[in-house]
């Protein structure tokens, strides 16, 4: 879906008339177009794996963001 997205903001790009704008949205578009297509070959045990030592890298931080992100779910569906 999101490289539907991509798609059309690449089709609007190319539709505007020359300019400033469409200077910088055509590699914005090509970027995040590249970058959704290497994230979908990703497989979820790669994100474990580097989740993990990111949390072994830094225990600290991931201690604290983990208390937030807690917090927050806690809010959230607290009723």
């Amino acid at each position: 879906m999101t490289a539907k997205k991509a798609s059309s903001a690449r089709a609007a790009a190319s539709k505007d008339p020359p300019g400033e704008r469409q200077d910088g949205l055509h590699p914005l578009c090509e970027e995040a177009a590249e970058y959704l297509g290497k994230l979908r070959e990703v497989k979820l045990g790669e994100v474990a794996d580097g989740t993990l030592d990111l949390v072994k890298r830094y225990p600290g931080a991931s201690l604290s963001v983990a208390a937030l992100l807690g917090f927050f779910l806690g809010r959230l569906f607290r009723r």
